[in-house]
């Protein structure tokens, strides 16, 4: 005999998501209604009632979490995902809000409540213990701007003695930078910096910048920003990128440990450089490969400036690999920080500091490998540097967040996302 199965559905939103999805585990353990307290002066006391702060919060925490790809897709797998309707809280017959309430909603907000959302989560893993603040890890990757190499622009007029890729211009996004690497097609992005601590790979710090500007420059803002936050780590490490004179001085000024290897730059490998150039200190001269000595023979803004006689270096074997001068012999630059940048090599050569920079590429390359796969930071969302942060801002958020949440079910406490 066949049946005919009658179309019925008497089941609550509450029953239909499992009791051991991944969601209800958050919603236990965050608290999203506190940030109501904190954009409670941004909104008006009269007129239409707007979307509560926190669903649009927890709107912001599943895209980046699940690393969906718009805010409309999001909105639309809210609409028939039971897990994400019961999440955001809005019963089966209840509309959904339009996907514009999160664009009026960031524009209203503005970045400093992201700013303090990513402040008090990073406060509430130091207080947890889940940052140790001894050792912290800089590293910084380029995300692709949300704007095609169809939009580029050039000035009418181009100033002098400047950069190409410094005066061309997406006209959809004109705050991103022109990135080049060697074997791709150059693209607009934007490059975000990030500081991590080594017992749990909290992100402690993270700014952005333009994709075209050099990770050196942010070494400064990056450790000042975790001292702001209560964190001043003893050991730094990051990659050549940041191993320039001023940076090894600002750290080891304030009596850091530094693990960055000498930055270079134009060195020619069938040349001798300094650093294959020996100091007497005790005569203040160099004594070359070949056991020649240069004497100091003036200084510059930059550092002293030594020379070999020229009848030594003519008469040189290896005179090919040193220098082409044909009457006065190979001059050689001294820093006036050098002896900072000795400091700093000679740590390198300890085994300690091999398995730190070992340590940061599992580190830093796993926290932003995560973030690109899992939770859509290999794009960005939107346009305009402030909004880059946001989204940066809200990706921190939530990979500390998964970190935290393995301490929060242990201790059955509930964390708060509203301010601190």
């Amino acid at each position: 005999m066949m049946s005919i199965k009658p179309r019925r559905v008497s089941a609550t939103l509450e029953s239909l998501v499992p009791s051991d999805h991944e969601l209800r585990r958050i919603d236990q353990l965050l608290d999203f209604s506190s940030i109501r307290d904190q954009v409670h002066s941004l909104y008006s006391a009269t007129g239409r009632p707007s979307i509560d702060p926190a669903v649009i919060l927890r709107l912001f925490f599943l895209l980046f979490f699940y690393g969906i790809r718009s805010e409309r897709r999001l909105l639309q797998e809210v609409r028939y995902n039971l897990a994400y309707r019961w999440f955001v809280g809005y019963d089966l017959h209840e509309p959904l809000p339009h996907h514009c309430v999160l664009t009026k909603a960031r524009a209203r907000w503005g970045l400093p409540i992201f700013r303090q959302l990513f402040e008090r989560i990073v406060r509430r893993c130091l207080r947890q213990g889940l940052v140790e603040g001894h050792t912290t890890f800089l590293d910084a990757t380029v995300l692709r701007a949300n704007a095609s190499r169809d939009s580029l622009r050039e000035p009418l007029v181009r100033p002098a003695r400047v950069r190409l890729n410094e005066l061309l211009y997406s006209k959809t996004d004109p705050e991103a930078g022109l990135v080049s690497r060697d074997g791709q097609r150059a693209f607009f992005g934007y490059k975000v910096h990030r500081a991590l601590d080594a017992r749990a790979r909290i992100i402690t710090e993270t700014l952005v910048t333009s994709g075209d500007l050099v990770e050196q420059k942010y070494l400064t803002a990056l450790v000042e920003g975790q001292r702001h936050r209560g964190i001043d780590p003893i050991e730094v490490v990051a990659d050549a990128n940041y191993g320039t004179i001023e940076n090894y001085r600002y750290l080891l000024d304030q009596g850091k440990v530094v693990h960055i290897k000498r930055r270079q730059s134009g060195r020619r490998l069938d040349r001798f450089v300094l650093e294959d150039f020996r100091y007497d200190a005790q005569r203040d001269r160099l004594i070359c490969p070949q056991g020649k000595v240069l004497r100091m023979v003036g200084a510059t803004a930059h550092g002293k400036r030594y020379r070999a006689r020229g009848t030594d270096c003519r008469a040189c074997p290896v005179k090919a690999r040193c220098t082409d001068a044909t009457i006065l012999g190979r001059t050689v630059q001294r820093p006036w920080e050098q002896a900072a940048i000795e400091v700093v090599k000679e740590h390198l050569e300890t085994e300690r500091a091999a398995e730190h920079l070992k340590k940061r590429q599992v580190i830093c390359e796993g926290s932003f490998a995560e973030a690109k796969n899992f939770h859509h930071f290999g794009r960005a969302l939107y346009r305009g540097k402030w909004k880059m942060q946001v989204q940066d801002y809200l990706i921190a958020v939530v990979q500390n967040v998964k970190r935290l949440l393995r301490w929060e079910l242990q201790a059955g406490v509930k964390l708060s996302l509203g301010a601190a």
